[in-house]
Parts: structure tokens; C-alpha cells; sequence
């Protein structure tokens, strides 16, 4: 698998974050990277047809304060020329990464993908 952050929580984070996106089917393209604050992984699930509005699902992961990691998972839907809007579908916390629940991860993820089927139908 490979590792995409290069620093920070690298490695491991990645691989809990990957292993999630497979087992419920995410695209296997996910841009990931760190703004110096948030580690971020967005998967693009705009179809063919969809060249006006831009899906996604995004996990967020931040040191929240010291010694507490937040993470939280959003449907981001940004129609072309306009603002994105963010639905916050879970957030949870833990003393580290490696903590964050695996469950908690899949089910958040799974829960987003639903909610952007969803806020696709609702547009069309």
C-alpha cells in the first residue's frame, strides 16, 4: 500500500484511511495531503454527466490540542462557479491516530458515500 503523507502521522494513518476507503469501495484515486494544520483525503465521486457540480467525500484528521486528535468525515458538493458545501456526516476523537476507531472510520465513510448519492439525486 502505498504511503502518501510524508510527514506528521505518515505511514500508519495512511494505511488505517486506505484500508477503510477499500473495504467500502471508495475510488482508489484519493488526493491526500497535509496544509500544515489538517491532514486531509478528498474521493472524488462526481460521474459522467456531473461536469457542473463536483462531489466529494473528505476526511479531515487535526491536532485538536495537545495530546487529542479530532477527525471528521464531510460531503463536499461544489457546483461549478459557486461555493462548496460542507455536510458534516461524523466526527469523533482520540488521544492519537492510531486510535481513532477502525469502525468508526468504515461507518463515517460509508455513511458519506450514501449522503452524496443522495445529495446527487436531490439535484438532479
Amino acid at each position: 500500500m502505498p504511503k502518501i503523507n510524508t510527514h506528521y502521522f505518515s505511514g500508519p494513518i495512511d494505511e488505517k484511511v486506505l484500508r477503510a476507503a477499500d473495504e467500502i469501495g471508495l475510488p482508489d484515486v484519493v488526493v491526500s495531503f497535509f496544509d500544515g494544520v489538517d491532514f486531509e483525503w478528498r474521493w472524488n465521486l462526481s460521474g459522467p454527466g456531473e461536469e457542473g457540480v463536483l462531489r466529494e467525500v473528505v476526511l479531515l484528521l487535526c491536532s485538536a490540542r495537545p495530546g487529542e486528535v479530532s477527525t471528521s468525515v464531510h460531503v463536499v458538493r461544489t457546483p461549478v462557479g459557486e461555493g462548496a458545501s460542507w455536510q458534516l456526516v461524523g466526527h469523533s476523537d482520540a488521544a492519537n491516530p492510531a486510535e481513532v476507531a477502525d469502525s468508526w472510520l468504515v461507518d463515517s465513510l460509508r455513511q458519506a458515500v450514501v449522503s452524496t448519492v443522495g445529495a446527487k439525486d436531490r439535484a438532479a
